[in-house]
């Protein structure tokens, strides 16, 4: 079974990119149990450190977040806001990494 979490997508990025999690941490400047961390989804990375990941491993911010296409939203790169803050792509408004704000629809159980 696939996962498909942001921690997952990270780890496959840098192994496509034939890299060692010791090898991000010279790259990005985290240290490699920050890295296992993000991986684990222990915890999440802040955007500038998405950032970084995307450029490491030369993988697409908006396929590290699990998109499809970039957003088209106003504010840039996956309506990346001021300070590094993630704005939902459902309405804008700002919200935490990974999360989306109440107004998202549910996916349909066979979208899953």
């Amino acid at each position: 079974m696939e996962r498909d979490t942001l921690g997952w997508r990270i780890e496959q990025a840098r192994r496509r990119a034939g890299m060692t999690q010791r090898d991000l941490e010279e790259r990005i400047g985290r240290s490699r149990q920050t890295i296992s961390d993000y991986e684990q989804d222990v915890s999440v990375p802040p955007a500038d450190v998405l950032l970084a990941i995307s450029e490491a491993t030369n993988v697409p911010l908006h396929e590290l977040m699990g998109e499809q296409q970039p957003s088209t939203m106003p504010g840039g790169l996956l309506g990346l806001l001021s300070g590094g803050q993630m704005a939902c792509p459902h309405c804008g408004k700002p919200i935490q990494l990974g999360l989306v704000c109440s107004e998202a629809k549910p996916k349909a159980e066979d979208e899953e």
